[in-house]
């Protein structure tokens, strides 16, 4: 008897990456029955269907009504090797890609730098980056919550954590409250009382940068924000930081060094090479890990 998805997921000590290598080779409808979402005789049906008006087995199954949506995408994820697709009803902005294009082609190229970066930088026990760039709009919020997002889709419990006091966007991003957010929590807040659960999207979990202090890079600067960092990577698999632009502000170099790790964003046909190259040899210096560079072309 074929074990189900359910049981899979809930068996103790079960490897993600083993369940994902056991329903990833399964036809779209032999995960839908393990999962319960449709019997083997509808299966068959939506089978003799889909061949004869030539549609796919998954929006053959929707125009049937026999599955929703919601249960589509999870069934997709599956087979694609994601646990965790974003599900159900969510107001995120556009600029999460991977959420409202989960199979489209910029989410395969994140879910990419995703593994690669799984492979070269997080396989020496790091696990806290910082997503940093040169100059203003170069794409670092946007990749930092794709980036977040794709970690959590591959079953990483993840922290999204936006550090630029000067110009956040997470909260507009995921359309949460700005406050308390992050500098509440280096006054003195608990890191429970700052965080929010992403609810459509397991394993994810994003802590704002709260309302703009009078003295951003004085709060940044205080001796807090290592401890506060250090929690933070003990309770999550994965940290992702969105920091301001290098080249203003120096915010970005203090939570770089925070962290211990960063990855350059460049903007194509926008970022200028000289500015980036001196950047992360900054950077460097400070002993922070250059995880890479990313060329955005959004």
């Amino acid at each position: 008897m074929q074990e189900s998805f359910s049981t899979a997921l809930q068996r103790t000590g079960e490897d993600p990456d083993g369940v994902r290598s056991r329903f990833a080779r399964y036809k779209l409808g032999e995960i839908m029955v393990m999962m319960g979402m449709i019997t083997r005789e509808k299966r068959d049906i939506v089978v003799g269907r889909q061949h004869r008006i030539k549609l796919q087995f998954g929006a053959c199954c929707l125009r049937m009504k026999l599955i929703t949506e919601e249960e589509l995408t999870r069934a997709l994820g599956l087979q694609f090797g994601f646990l965790h697709p974003v599900v159900g009803r969510f107001t995120f902005s556009k600029d999460l890609v991977v959420a409202h294009q989960p199979f489209g082609k910029y989410a395969e190229v994140v879910r990419e730098v995703c593994s690669r970066l799984l492979f070269s930088w997080a396989s020496n026990g790091r696990n806290a980056l910082a997503v940093t760039s040169t100059q203003r709009k170069e794409g670092r919020s946007h990749v930092a919550a794709n980036l977040a997002v794709a970690f959590a889709q591959m079953g990483c419990k993840t922290l999204l954590l936006d550090a630029d006091l000067r110009n956040p966007r997470q909260h507009t991003i995921f359309d949460l409250p700005l406050h308390p957010g992050l500098s509440r929590l280096l006054c003195g807040y608990a890191p429970d009382e700052v965080a929010y659960s992403v609810d459509s999207l397991k394993n994810l979990t994003l802590i704002t940068a709260g309302p703009e202090p009078p003295n951003p890079l004085e709060l940044i600067g205080r001796s807090q924000l290592p401890s506060v960092m250090q929690y933070l990577r003990d309770h999550y698999d994965l940290v992702i930081v969105d920091t301001p632009c290098g080249s203003q502000y120096m915010d970005s170099e203090l939570i770089a060094s925070a962290t211990g790790s960063a990855l350059m964003v460049a903007l194509e046909n926008h970022s200028r090479v000289g500015k980036v190259r001196t950047f992360s040899q900054r950077l460097i210096g400070n002993g922070v890990c250059l995880a890479g560079t990313l060329m955005n072309t959004r």
